[in-house]
């Protein structure tokens, strides 16, 4: 894994942060692109009447967590086009919302 966690040597000594690179931010956004894919099909599965899409839930919420977690604690910069593809993923999702709640 390429995020690797470090202490933080600013503010409360016992607060965990994330050193993440500008490379490292690009596949933390193929997992959060793979996660938003995965949510999306989830959502219209559930918004269907699919009840097996519930089994999924666990899983998904685990990976949101820990992709927040990943986002909200590193350090650095994302690059400009790494905040765009952030801000595309976040609007296919966004879009998809829109989508289902339109057909019910």
């Amino acid at each position: 894994n390429s995020v690797t966690l470090s202490e933080s040597s600013e503010g409360d000594e016992n607060e965990d942060s994330f050193e993440v690179s500008n490379t490292d931010f690009d596949e933390v956004l193929d997992n959060y692109e793979d996660y938003a894919d995965e949510y999306i099909k989830f959502v219209k599965k559930a918004a269907d009447g699919d009840m097996s899409a519930m089994s999924q839930y666990p899983e998904l919420l685990e990976k949101a967590n820990k992709l927040d977690c990943h986002l909200t604690k590193s350090k650095g910069d994302m690059t400009a086009k790494q905040v765009d593809r952030m801000i595309n993923i976040q609007l296919k999702m966004t879009k998809a919302a829109m989508e289902i709640s339109k057909k019910k």
